[in-house]
């Protein structure tokens, strides 16, 4: 592999040349690269060109710096910041709907305990307190949720509550 075959674009190669010859230096530009293991990576790179006593140029120094584990590493915080968003607003949420869900769920609850067993109504309010048990379900998921999992929905992505529950 030659020194030109390591750069993944040879435009954006041909643009850091035309600074280089420019400015006679070049520092932490960042391009992509191919390593040792022919994938590619980003890499940041400074160069600078040597000159001899008549400004002729001579050589240049490089130093490359892999970025991958640092742009890894953000990746990881900015997923890690839409956790803490996701958390967030589930604990806002839960909270909102604890208080008139639990009014709910108590009103429920006696109306069954007054209702004769006999009763129409009874079957109708049994599903309410069902409902509203599986509501409280979901919020204490919401509120459990620890790490950012998500699910395919219809056209797009949701947070998947069951699997980034604790």
């Amino acid at each position: 592999m030659t020194g030109f075959e390591i750069y993944e674009d040879k435009h954006e190669l041909e643009k850091m040349l035309t600074r280089l010859r420019q400015q006679g230096f070049l520092r932490e530009y960042e391009i992509n690269m191919k390593k040792k293991d022919g994938q590619i990576a980003p890499f940041n790179i400074s160069i600078s060109i040597l000159k001899d006593k008549d400004n002729n140029n001579i050589g240049s120094v490089c130093v490359t710096r892999d970025l991958s584990e640092r742009k890894q590493a953000e990746k990881e915080r900015i997923r890690h910041e839409k956790l803490q968003g996701v958390l967030e607003i589930a604990g806002a949420v839960c909270h909102e709907m604890n208080q008139p869900l639990m009014a709910i769920s108590g009103y429920t609850e006696l109306i069954l305990m007054d209702l004769p067993k006999k009763d129409p109504l009874r079957e109708r309010m049994a599903k309410i307190k069902e409902q509203t048990d599986r509501l409280g379900t979901i919020t204490r998921k919401l509120t459990s949720i620890t790490r950012y999992e998500t699910k395919d929905y219809l056209k797009g992505k949701i947070i998947d509550i069951d699997k980034a529950g604790k």
